[in-house]
């Protein structure tokens, strides 16, 4: 398997990969690019060029967008999910202990 640089392939990669960051990102195109030529591989064994194989796999894996949305989904939803849930937290204990605080300061008049 000679995974020559393919610029289909390239564009098709960064593109499913969009919107992830640092390991997930890593991961999810490390895998995505060795599910494409694992496919490919088996292609050439069949006597079909490289650079044609790229392409019928990644018609068949669909468009990229797609996946970039599925991945999203997958990987960095649970991650911001979980900002907004300690995000929401932080404000409601600054906010009770605001209205505590101003309680205190009533009392004491």
């Amino acid at each position: 398997m000679s995974k020559q640089r393919n610029g289909l392939l390239e564009r098709y990669l960064r593109t499913a990969t969009r919107g992830l960051r640092g390991i997930h990102k890593a991961q999810v195109r490390e895998e995505l690019e060795s599910h494409v030529w694992e496919k490919v591989e088996r292609l050439r064994v069949l006597g079909v060029p490289e650079g044609e194989a790229v392409r019928r796999v990644l018609l068949e894996l669909g468009a990229p967008e797609a996946i970039s949305r599925g991945m999203f989904r997958v990987h960095a939803a649970p991650v911001l999910a979980g900002s907004s849930l300690m995000l929401a937290l932080v404000a409601s204990v600054a906010i009770w202990l605001g209205s505590q605080t101003a309680a205190q300061v009533a009392a004491t008049r």
